[in-house]
């Protein structure tokens, strides 16, 4: 990821998810989007599979920050946790995602695809 890519975020990162101050470091907001794929409730927070056809909902936000791609590994616990792949949204758009590389057997799936209704 570099300066002016696009990042797709589904969880704690969005504009009223707990965590969203972390994009404060250098991210500018470009729209709501969805990628097709299948989340897991996690616990505090979603794993995304980029396997299955749910419209997962996200925003996606343009960097803005060289130093933003190495705060969200992180963050993100990437590459242990979480990895970043580059996928089409359903409208189009080539964005960065973090996709959960554990096990995701047993985990409840959040079949809405809207991690903060189903956290609300």
């Amino acid at each position: 990821m570099k300066m002016g890519d696009l990042l797709f975020v589904y969880g704690t990162l969005r504009r009223e998810g707990g965590c969203h101050g972390v994009l404060n470091f250098g991210a500018t907001f470009v729209t709501d989007e969805y990628v097709a794929g299948t989340m897991y409730d996690v616990g505090r927070f979603p794993a995304l599979t980029l396997e299955g056809d749910t419209h997962i909902r996200g925003e996606v936000y343009r960097i803005d920050n060289p130093e933003l791609p190495a705060r969200l590994d992180r963050y993100e616990g990437c590459p242990n946790l979480y990895q970043r792949r580059k996928v089409r949204t359903i409208y189009g758009h080539d964005v960065w995602v973090y996709v959960f590389v554990r096990p995701v057997e047993g985990l409840p799936v959040v079949k809405s695809g809207d991690w903060l209704k189903e956290a609300a």
